[in-house]
């Protein structure tokens, strides 16, 4: 049985109505991502400006980042923060698709800091360290719904359900 938030809830409601295909744990824990790399880049403040403005929103999606990622609309849009999540999924499908859908958070986020070959920069690294510290910090604060647990090899981290949320779903 696992346990799920309201929002996530209707989240994913909103996701079969529109026949939208989806792994509940896996979507679960890209938003755990999410909430780390929000918190790395901008402490979460969609305001944010960055990269002598070249960055823009709590993710701090520069220009190319967005165009690339193909969805429509307009760069200034990224300061939404839903917006700009549509963009990094985006984004990630196109560059990295195997890592969005096992949920290699190491390698999704690397890939956010370096571009579309980011997880093969040395540079990524300590990104990525940031965000994993991130994780482990909301997680202990009950935010984030799964563990990164480094003992897999390297881009492998296992992600384990932490199960502290309010709606049941069977």
């Amino acid at each position: 049985m696992k346990v799920w938030p309201i929002s996530k809830v209707y989240m994913i409601a909103a996701m079969t109505v529109m026949g939208i295909g989806f792994d509940l744990n896996k979507a679960v824990a890209v938003q755990d991502l999410l909430i780390a790399i929000r918190t790395v880049e901008s402490n979460a403040r969609d305001d944010a400006v960055g990269d002598r403005r070249r960055s823009i929103g709590a993710y701090q999606i520069q220009y190319a980042y967005w165009k690339d990622s193909g969805v429509s609309g307009r760069w200034v849009q990224c300061r939404d923060r839903q917006y700009a999540e549509r963009v990094m999924r985006a984004y990630w499908q196109r560059y990295c698709p195997t890592a969005l859908a096992s949920g290699d958070f190491k390698t999704l986020a690397r890939v956010h800091n370096g571009g579309p070959s980011g997880h093969f920069k040395p540079k990524t690294l300590g990104y990525w360290r940031k965000v994993h510290s991130a994780i482990r910090v909301e997680s202990k604060r009950g935010i984030v719904r799964h563990r990164v647990t480094s003992t897999q090899p390297a881009g492998m981290e296992r992600h384990e359900a932490l199960g502290n949320s309010k709606v049941i779903v069977r």
